[in-house]
């Protein structure tokens, strides 16, 4: 390793590879589990006529996935609004008629419209 200034290994030199690190360290604070914000603990979040019926079997997978994995997710809040973005567009529905709900809100609203959709189907 000393060879490269870079800290390249020899195998990795000879082919003209390199060593790329996917993942920051790991420390106490990211595996401690985060709380669930009060609103859903409260759970209900009640939009009657919520469209879902426009989403794909992916879509909602992708939603109770995230739900599912809550507390394990480092990177929520960016990837809950890329998830609500897609869950609005797929629904037709505008970012303003959601009044200003955070992006895990909706993505949990969505899950729970489609499972009472499924109840009274």
């Amino acid at each position: 390793m000393s060879v490269n200034a870079q800290a390249r290994r020899l195998g990795d030199l000879a082919a003209g590879t390199l060593v790329v690190w996917d993942r920051s360290s790991v420390s106490l604070e990211r595996l401690r589990p985060r709380p669930v914000p009060e609103w859903v603990q409260r759970a209900e979040i009640d939009w009657i006529g919520l469209p879902v019926e426009r989403l794909s079997s992916r879509d909602l997978q992708m939603s109770e996935e995230f739900c599912r994995r809550w507390n394990q997710l480092a990177n929520r809040p960016a990837l809950a609004q890329r998830i609500a973005a897609a869950l609005l567009r797929q629904m037709e529905l505008p970012p303003e008629q959601v009044g200003g709900l955070p992006a895990e809100a909706i993505i949990v609203a969505v899950v729970q419209a489609a499972h009472r959709r499924e109840e009274t189907s």
